[in-house]
């Protein structure tokens, strides 16, 4: 529990800080959480319904972590740097997917003891838990996927230099 609450720690302090754009974060983290969402998937009409729902939720919690984001840029050797802080408002989000995650695996019958709920909080602070033992729940694929595919649309259409800094990057990698 001791390792936990010290994971919560660092990654709120984390957050008030000004750090690189970065590509991993970005876009690499969503495309994987969303491919992995069409691979899982329950395709029947009660799993539709649940993905809408999740959906919705998606967006109204990427918005609200968007309007907390703070960008910086600055000139350096004739290249632009582009630094954001994600803020406190961020933190709120995730928290909230947590939640919807911890509901969504308590209803599927997936979370049963404390253990379990340690488990998943472990997999929500340290991302590559979830990357590399897996799962196969799709909502936590839609809801993480979606959140941060959402963030990402929302970060860029209000801040044009993220727009720039992450084409650039991608442009970078194809020569």
């Amino acid at each position: 529990m001791l390792i936990l609450v010290l994971l919560i720690a660092y990654v709120t302090k984390k957050q008030m800080k000004y750090e690189k754009i970065s590509w991993l974060r970005l876009a690499i983290i969503p495309a994987y959480s969303l491919i992995m969402l069409v691979v899982s998937f329950d395709w029947e009409l009660r799993s539709l319904l649940n993905l809408a729902i999740l959906i919705v939720c998606a967006y109204c919690i990427a918005a609200l972590q968007v309007s907390g984001v703070k960008v910086k840029t600055a000139h350096s050797k004739g290249q632009q740097i582009v630094e954001m802080r994600t803020g406190m408002k961020y933190m709120y989000g995730w928290f909230a997917v947590v939640i919807i995650i911890i509901i969504s695996e308590y209803a599927s019958g997936e979370l049963e003891s404390s253990r379990a709920l340690r488990e998943e909080l472990m997999k929500e602070m340290v991302p590559y838990i979830v990357f590399s033992k897996g799962t196969d729940n799709w909502m936590l694929w839609a809801i993480t996927g979606l959140t941060s595919l959402f963030f990402v649309i929302m970060l860029m259409r209000k801040h044009p230099a993220v727009h720039a800094v992450l084409f650039n990057k991608m442009n970078r990698y194809r020569k």
